[in-house]
C-alpha cells in the first residue's frame, strides 16, 4: 500500500520485537551503539549498520562510517547474490 503511494514505510522498534512479526526486505540499525546489540546479517535480505560495532559479512550487509574525519559516511559492503 506505501509503495502504491511513493511512500517508504518505516518503523521504529528500539526493543526489535517486530523484525520477526513482519519479515522485512530491508533492516537499518541505526542505534549508533558502541557494539552490535543482536543485529545479525539473516534478518533481512539487506542488513545496514550505522555507526561503529558492526561487522561486515557477520552482523550487517553494509555498514555506514559514522565517526567524524575523513571516512564518514564511507560505505563498507559485501557482495549480495
Amino acid at each position: 500500500m506505501a509503495w502504491q503511494k511513493q511512500q517508504i514505510p518505516v518503523i521504529v522498534d528500539s526493543c526489535w520485537k517486530t523484525i520477526n512479526k513482519i519479515n522485512p526486505n530491508i533492516v537499518i540499525d541505526a542505534t549508533i551503539a558502541k557494539r552490535n546489540l543482536g543485529t545479525n546479517v539473516d534478518e533481512a535480505f539487506l542488513v545496514i549498520g550505522v555507526g561503529p560495532g558492526f561487522k561486515v559479512g557477520l552482523d550487517v550487509h553494509m555498514v555506514i562510517e559514522t565517526n567524524l574525519g575523513h571516512n564518514l559516511g564511507r560505505v563498507d559492503k559485501m557482495q549480495i547474490l
